[in-house]
């Protein structure tokens, strides 16, 4: 799916971020949630992206701990703790077929991987693939429940609890739109890629305009530690250059930052850039980087301006 590129203020990436990347919760005897109070609109309390997120770690995590049964019996109870309003959650074998879900227990037992959405995408079969990664965050049209089953923008975070189902929860659209938790995404599940399949298999697949890594305007870039250009889809025609040297009009040496930031266990770097897919000119761009094996990293990013 294409994610919206929007822009947001360093003080809330910063939050959201912190609330994304926290390790999940270890299970405890009972389910629990470990979200700050929602906001909330009339009847219908609005999750952020972050509580989602840690929403979703702490179900997988009790999931695991407990067993499948137990896992979908507590997703199944409206008036347990993994059902808080407009979130909830729902669980998938890896075949598609549906095993819980609380607001639509007729679907139960059957198959959605043909299904599609308002916008023509398949999209159980799409959050399927990003839970095979280990977690991700895919852009879908969904029912709203809240607001008379109207079908609306949702974005859904998903995570797999072991190699036979996955579960997952949403917050509809525009309620708290995370880019930043995205590309955050993008690169953990570039990270896995690469530890997976390998460098040079990793490096194709970043440099495929076409590819899965490429999302929308948000990309795969990957260097060596010395500044050397693996993987640049925004500009193919500089891999196998270096990069070490360069420096944004501000005076920021991104590259030389973005390795510190990866070496450091991963990190933010923000600079102007005019890497950017099928746009022209100067952008700020607030990036993410992470190692991806012991001598080069892998970032995303989002453009602010």
């Amino acid at each position: 799916m294409r994610p919206v590129v929007i822009t947001a203020s360093l003080v809330v990436l910063a939050l959201l971020v912190a609330g994304c990347t926290t390790a999940p919760p270890s299970a405890s005897a009972t389910p629990s949630s470990t979200m700050t109070p929602a906001v909330t609109e009339g009847n219908l309390s609005l999750h952020t992206t972050a509580q989602m997120v840690a929403f979703v770690h702490d179900a997988a995590s009790f999931a695991r701990a407990h067993g499948r049964d137990d896992a979908l019996k507590e997703i199944m109870n409206t008036s347990g703790p993994f059902f808080q309003g407009d979130l909830y959650l729902y669980a998938y074998d890896f075949n598609g077929v549906t095993l819980a879900h609380p607001l639509q227990r007729h679907l139960v037992g059957t198959s959605r991987l043909e299904e599609r959405d308002a916008g023509d995408t398949l999209f159980i079969r799409n959050l399927r693939d990003v839970a095979r990664n280990g977690t991700g965050f895919v852009r879908f049209w969904y029912v709203n429940p809240a607001h008379g089953n109207a079908t609306e923008p949702k974005l859904g975070y998903v995570e797999r609890v072991d190699g036979d189902w996955w579960l997952g929860s949403g917050v509809y659209l525009p309620v708290d739109p995370d880019p930043v938790a995205e590309t955050v995404s993008l690169v953990e599940e570039a990270v896995r890629y690469a530890k997976a399949n390998g460098k040079e298999a990793a490096l194709a697949a970043f440099s495929d305009p076409n590819g899965s890594f490429v999302r929308g305007d948000r990309y795969i870039f990957a260097y060596e530690l010395d500044g050397t250009v693996l993987a640049l889809p925004a500009d193919p025609a500089s891999v196998g250059t270096s990069h070490w040297n360069l420096v944004d009009p501000n005076g920021v040496r991104m590259v030389r930052q973005m390795k510190d930031a990866a070496q450091g266990g991963g990190g933010f770097v923000t600079y102007v850039t005019n890497h950017r897919l099928n746009r022209p000119g100067l952008w700020a761009k607030h990036v993410y980087v992470a190692m991806a094996g012991d001598d080069w990293f892998v970032g995303s990013g989002t453009y602010t301006s």
